[in-house]
């Protein structure tokens, strides 16, 4: 496990800054370039359910949702979920939104509701999920 860690110490200086699998990491460990990277791509199929949401039916947009953003948002979570609430505060936002265009609700409809309906996890959840089987899996 020791050499674990020290082969994680090492790639946090080595690739600061730097995408490494997929992450962008810096040496602080906030994570704030990899959630803009990962609102980027939220954003983008955000627009493609958008166009869509007149032409299928709300299953369908959560087929959508389910290949286009939760690939995203899921990608190691384990690690950059607990930063600041600032920073996660975009994609969270981002995040309801989608859930809005897949209900086609009104953009200002209150989304508790909305995630429950659609069997989707908020970004919080999914985080604390991600943790609890990474951890059940440790054990």
């Amino acid at each position: 496990m020791l050499t674990m860690a020290l082969v994680f110490v090492l790639v946090l200086i080595r690739f600061n800054g730097k995408m490494f699998w997929g992450k962008h990491i810096d040496n602080k460990l906030i994570w704030k370039e990899h959630i803009k990277h990962v609102n980027s791509k939220i954003f983008r199929a955000l627009y493609i359910l958008r166009t869509v949401k007149q032409i299928i039916s709300c299953r369908h947009l959560k087929i959508l949702y389910s290949t286009l953003v939760q690939p995203h948002t899921l990608y190691g979570i384990t690690l950059w979920g607990s930063t600041y609430l600032s920073y996660l505060k975009k994609a969270i936002v981002l995040q309801k939104k989608a859930v809005q265009l897949i209900n086609k609700s009104e953009y200002n409809a209150h989304t508790a509701q909305l995630f429950n309906t659609c069997n989707i996890l908020t970004l919080k959840s999914m985080y604390e999920l991600e943790t609890a089987n990474f951890m059940f899996d440790l054990i």
